[in-house]
């Protein structure tokens, strides 16, 4: 759970995307997006990964 949101249409929800380079022992940690990738898919430079949310973070 994220802080509540103080602002319209903003969810009170986080994700978490996690990806490991390939050859490499270094892992990316993606938030705030809603991913649209599975565990075990492969992506590459310039692919989509979800759809970017606002939530509680944003908040001021």
């Amino acid at each position: 759970m994220s802080p509540s949101p103080k602002f319209p249409a903003a969810i009170n929800k986080e994700y978490l995307t996690v990806i490991q380079g390939k050859n490499t022992l270094k892992i990316f940690k993606i938030l705030h997006v809603i991913p649209q990738v599975k565990a075990g898919d492969e992506i590459g430079v310039g692919d989509v990964l979800g759809m970017t949310i606002k939530n509680g973070y944003f908040a001021p």
